[in-house]
């Protein structure tokens, strides 16, 4: 006779096969859900490309808007009045320091800042023009001629520019890199030893922080943290003082040249 069946090993069985097919149900939900990660994390990574992509055409589109305007501020800027003329006074402080004659067809618009400077807007870049010969000032001397006169020229810059420009500050600074400047781009420009030979230099303009970020060695972040820290101390400590209305200004002056133009 045949050995008698044990139920209890049967169910032992059952349960065992039971088990490995929930297992083969798991590994496969698994393998399923390890390829819909890896599809999402593809496309993650792809819109943060795109991100990256449309920042950047943000960033040259203000460039465009932004390069064509010069801000004249400084302390012997002759102080607002009700009834002035904004490009009169642009286009003579202009010629008293910089020797540079500005015609009124060049220029769309002249308005006051904020903080009491002239901005405005050209229409005319080609060589020779005022806007070019302001913008481009070569040679020793040329860029601060007439330096007892505390007025001053430069290009508008986007805030991201203006940031990059503040990091090279503080590089130059430390000689991490040789010199800075704006570019009729709108972007900034950065010359630093060529690696390659030994002797000359490169000039590099800066697109994004990657492109200044071998530059920015420790001592030059840690005087960037401590500038940062001292102007928000500055601005926390010109709050405190101020009434409502002016904290509203103040609040209000660090946008407000890009915003003038944008009006104009």
């Amino acid at each position: 006779m045949p050995p008698k069946k044990d139920p209890a090993i049967d169910k032992i069985k059952q349960n065992q096969s039971d088990v490995n097919k929930k297992l083969e149900e798991q590994d496969k939900r698994l393998k399923s859900l390890e390829v819909r990660i890896n599809k999402n994390e593809l496309a993650v990574k792809e819109m943060e490309r795109s991100i990256q992509v449309i920042n950047g055409q943000m960033t040259d589109l203000k460039r465009q808007h932004s390069k064509s305007c010069i801000i004249l501020n400084g302390k012997d800027l002759p102080r607002r009045t009700q009834d002035e003329d904004p490009t009169a006074i642009f286009i003579k402080q202009v010629w008293r320091k910089y020797a540079v004659r500005i015609t009124e067809d060049e220029l769309a618009v002249v308005h006051r800042t904020g903080s009491g400077g002239l901005i405005a807007k050209f229409n005319k870049f080609n060589e020779g023009s005022g806007y070019y010969s302001l913008a481009v000032r070569r040679g020793k001397g040329s860029m601060n001629p007439n330096g007892h006169i505390n007025v001053y020229a430069n290009l508008m810059l986007t805030r991201y520019d203006a940031k990059v420009r503040f990091y090279a500050a503080i590089a130059k600074k430390h000689g991490t890199i040789l010199f800075y400047e704006q570019l009729l781009s709108g972007r900034i420009g950065i010359v630093v030893p060529d690696p390659k030979e030994v002797g000359k230099t490169k000039k590099i303009a800066v697109d994004d922080f990657e492109d200044l970020k071998p530059f920015l060695t420790a001592p030059v972040l840690q005087e960037v943290e401590e500038k940062n820290k001292q102007r928000k101390q500055r601005r926390s400590k010109a709050k405190a003082t101020l009434n409502s209305n002016q904290v509203d200004e103040l609040l209000r002056s660090e946008g407000e040249d890009e915003s003038r133009m944008e009006e104009a």
